[in-house]
Parts: structure tokens; C-alpha cells; sequence
């Protein structure tokens, strides 16, 4: 049988496989990450995307380079519905990312929003009155900050999956809801997973 050689695209080192391995799974002597085995340099390029989701590039433009396109990834989230405590949960798992973004200043530092339910009245002697009443908390102004990053890091790991290495038309979709003092949103992210050959 003849060896197939090839870099993990990991820490750089010289992989060995047999021909019929390609396709499967083998690990790196060196840092021991799982590594597909490829038939073609292309493949090993295609890799290395699918391994660091977070470098592959959004973009809300287009490209003029040749590519070959790999379908749309698509990803919601929100607070309406039942959806908000599968947000809640999503915040924590991406808590250390959003963290650096929020260091980075991609997020800005967040605030209670509430609503204030007013009223204007004239009383029996012709005064005006004016109440006021805080309804509470209803929403936190840097969710939807949050939100949007979340939907790119899953675009990001869906397109990977795919083997892209750049995401184009990128669009973000946002509606709100304001029921019983509560106001809630629905975000949905979308955009196109493309592989762009190495020149």
C-alpha cells in the first residue's frame, strides 16, 4: 500500500495514512486532533475552515473570485415564545466568546429597559394630574448585540460543516414583540456557505 502524507492543519506536522484511509478519521502523532484524511490538497484547505469555524470570513457583500457554492446555513434565536430560555442557555455556553466581543467593544455594556405606564387626569376641582408607574424590567439592551453574535458563530459553525472557507450574503432579520409589559424578539440569521479555491 502507498502512504498518503499530508499537514495537520492543527500544529503543522507531517501526517502519514494509508490510500485507504482516505475519507476517514486518523489521529495527529504530534497533537493528537482527529484529522480527515484527504485525496486532495483542496481537502486539506477545506479542513482547516471546518476546524477553526470562527476564522471563516462573513460577509454581507459578494465575491468576484471563483467559488463553488455550498447551500445557505441559517440560524434563530430569541426571547418570544418559549425560545428564551434556550437563549438564556446559549448566553452561557458562548459566555467566554462574548466576553472578548464585549471587551472588544462589539458589545456594548448592557441596561434594564423598562416601560412607563402613564396617565393624565383632571380632578373635580379642574387640577391636573400626572401618574407614573415603572412596569419593570423588560428587556436588556444589549440581547440583541448578544444575539447577532451567537448567529454568526453558529453560521460560522454550520458553513464548516460544509467545508467553506467564507460566507457571503449575510442578512440579519429582527422582529419585536411587546405583550403584558414584556418585549420580546425573534432574530434569524442567513447567508451563503461558498468554497473559494486557493489561487
Amino acid at each position: 500500500m502507498h502512504g498518503i502524507e499530508f499537514i495537520c492543519p492543527v500544529c503543522d506536522s507531517s501526517v502519514t495514512a494509508y490510500e485507504s484511509e482516505i475519507g476517514t478519521m486518523v489521529s495527529c502523532p504530534n497533537c493528537s486532533s482527529e484529522l480527515l484524511v484527504p485525496d486532495s490538497r483542496d481537502q486539506v484547505e477545506s479542513y482547516v475552515a471546518r476546524l477553526r469555524p470562527d476564522q471563516i470570513p462573513v460577509t454581507s457583500g459578494s465575491v468576484y473570485a471563483p467559488h463553488d457554492i455550498l447551500g445557505m446555513v441559517c440560524y434563530s434565536l430569541g426571547t418570544r415564545g418559549g425560545m428564551g430560555s434556550d437563549f438564556e442557555t446559549m448566553k452561557q455556553s458562548f459566555s467566554h466568546k462574548l466576553s472578548a466581543n464585549r471587551r472588544n467593544g462589539q458589545i456594548s455594556k448592557g441596561s434594564n429597559v423598562g416601560q412607563l405606564v402613564g396617565g393624565v387626569s383632571i380632578n373635580a376641582s379642574g387640577q391636573l394630574g400626572i401618574t407614573g408607574q415603572y412596569a419593570g424590567a423588560t428587556f436588556r439592551s444589549d440581547d440583541i448585540e448578544i444575539a447577532f453574535a451567537i448567529a454568526v458563530s453558529q453560521l460560522q459553525f454550520r458553513a464548516s460543516y460544509l467545508g467553506a472557507n467564507a460566507i457571503v450574503g449575510f442578512r440579519w432579520d429582527v422582529d419585536f414583540d411587546s405583550h403584558a409589559n414584556v418585549v420580546s424578539f425573534f432574530g434569524t440569521a442567513y447567508a451563503t456557505a461558498i468554497y473559494i479555491p486557493s489561487q
